[in-house]
């Protein structure tokens, strides 16, 4: 209950089925019902038999909403992020009520501020209207392990931050500590418990907490369970860095990294001698406080494997992706970045 207390007003959230939320949603709409959803989400077909109801299959372009924009009073999607997104962008453009189902326990696409959508072949970041999300627990069971290990993610963001902070690389922390208070006690909770915490998460995210570059360390590695290979990755490194970590005195190629990884050499943020210079000062008065921080949650983390296993039903997949690790300075930019600059990335 502790994590429902903690949501914020601006992330409301309602446990309601597919078909009682369209049913809610006919019987106090006075134009038509659009219902919106993509390959993998089949409830809103079995609800179009309701009155007034049109249904449409996105397939990744959102410009066929836009032909059935007439007397359109609610628009009901059920989806991914790209399909909540692309939803979004219509209701606010036809001023209709939007509800979201969010297939994901991670509830991405419901509360992002902007997102990327594609119109006409065309791909723009536009503002995004809020939506009344609703949360169907049969629609995103599947994907609680992962929304789980969304939860040890941010945990390992806020803790990046704050050494952040100590190490004069981040400003302002306030978010951080708002974060780990809605998280709780990671190795507790249920279903409902998981999707609540990243209600909030996603409301402070929108207030400008950070994603960490455990989210961008789990896009990049893809597959079927990238977010535990990253908290698996990231608690490894950091407990490395804090535990042993000094600058080598090797100065990377940064030019032979950024090609390596895709990345403009010209968007890497290299520090001058005399930044190197205070941050390895700086690192010896944080590396106490960073390393007790870190240790408390590695005390856990059998725990939250066990919380991973039974909500997957399964182990999740050993962690195997240390070249992407290797370049994750350059896509994400946060404290793998320091430890590149040390010279403590070319393994």
């Amino acid at each position: 209950m502790e994590a429902v207390e903690r949501l914020p007003k601006t992330t409301p959230l309602r446990f309601c089925s597919v078909r009682d939320g369209v049913r809610e949603a006919a019987s106090g709409t006075a134009g038509k019902i659009l219902l919106v959803s993509d390959g993998g989400c089949f409830r809103l077909a079995e609800a179009a038999q309701a009155p007034k109801t049109l249904c449409v299959v996105l397939e990744g372009d959102a410009l066929p909403l836009f032909a059935m924009a007439d007397e359109v009073g609610c628009v009901i999607a059920a989806g991914g992020k790209q399909t909540l997104w692309a939803a979004r962008y219509f209701a606010q453009a036809v001023r209709a009520r939007c509800v979201l189902f969010p297939d994901s326990a991670a509830l991405d696409g419901a509360y992002e501020r902007f997102g990327c959508v594609l119109v006409g072949g065309e791909r723009c970041t536009v503002p995004l209207g809020r939506g009344e999300v609703l949360c169907d627990m049969s629609l995103v069971r599947p994907t609680l392990a992962r929304g789980y290990c969304r939860l040890l993610l941010a945990w390992l963001a806020a803790f990046e931050a704050r050494a952040a902070h100590r190490l004069d690389l981040a400003a302002d922390t306030s978010l951080c500590e708002r974060a780990v208070g809605a998280l709780g006690d990671l190795s507790d909770g249920g279903g409902s418990s998981v999707i609540l915490r990243n209600a909030a998460l996603r409301g402070l995210e929108g207030e400008g907490f950070p994603t960490g570059e455990g989210s961008v360390l789990a896009e990049a590695l893809g597959g079927e369970f990238p977010e535990w290979g990253a908290v698996v990755a990231l608690t490894a490194l950091y407990g490395a860095f804090f535990s042993r970590g000094r600058p080598s005195g090797r100065i990377p190629d940064y030019r032979a990294r950024a090609r390596a990884s895709g990345v403009p050499y010209r968007a890497l943020a290299i520090p001058t001698p005399e930044q190197y210079a205070r941050r390895a000062l700086l690192l010896e008065r944080a590396r106490a406080q960073c390393l007790a921080e870190l240790a408390t949650f590695k005390a856990a983390k059998s725990k939250y494997f066990d919380r991973v296993c039974g909500l997957a039903g399964a182990a999740p997949p050993a962690f195997c992706g240390m070249e992407t690790l290797k370049y994750l300075p350059e896509r994400g930019g946060g404290l793998s970045a320091l430890i590149r600059d040390f010279g403590l990335m070319e393994f």
